[in-house]
């Protein structure tokens, strides 16, 4: 089984640069592996990466105006936990984002596949996660009799659980345009 530093030097090569003063050497790493990008037009290209960015901000605002909200519904377990655990793929959903969308392109391997295998896991968590808090949230309204405030929170869950879907669809969509740019 191969060491962590195995896997992460496999597509480096190891090289003894001359310094420019003429005494010794600088030991470097080359990268010689894939490059992954989308094979798109660079304008429908940016166009996808700044959506996931103006998806996220609306995502952002919905989400903290529906989660300070000091009514009954929110102080629930039920709608409480799957708010704030959302929270928690969020957070590693924005790294992704930020690197997705405003790295220089072709990202290396290791990049891709962080990438890919981030979204793959956050969308649909964070998809469940609201859905769930949308529907508890609901529950509790009628139960609570929260009334018009109470709906509105629920609808906010719902619509922060649409936006994780459709990015989910949407990264989906984009993979299928993935171009392996081969190493020489």
């Amino acid at each position: 089984m191969a060491t962590r530093q195995e896997k992460h030097f496999k597509n480096y090569q190891f090289e003894q640069v001359p310094r420019p003063s003429g005494k010794g050497y600088k030991n470097t790493y080359k990268y010689i592996g894939d490059y992954y990008t989308w094979n798109l037009p660079p304008e429908k290209l940016w166009r996808e990466r700044q959506c996931f960015v103006l998806v996220e901000v609306i995502f952002a605002i919905l989400y903290f105006g529906a989660a300070v909200q000091n009514i009954e519904p929110n102080k629930v377990a039920p709608v409480a936990v799957p708010s704030i655990c959302s929270l928690a793929a969020w957070v590693f959903e924005l790294i992704a984002i930020g690197f997705f969308s405003f790295a220089k392109l072709p990202l290396k391997e290791e990049d891709y596949k962080r990438v890919d295998s981030t979204f793959f896991l956050t969308f649909p968590i964070r998809f469940l996660l609201l859905a769930v808090a949308a529907v508890g949230c609901a529950v509790y309204t009628v139960r609570l009799s929260a009334g018009m405030p109470g709906w509105l929170l629920s609808l906010a869950y719902a619509v922060c659980a649409a936006l994780s879907l459709h990015l989910m669809i949407r990264y989906r969509n984009l993979k299928k345009h993935k171009k392996v740019i081969l190493a020489e």
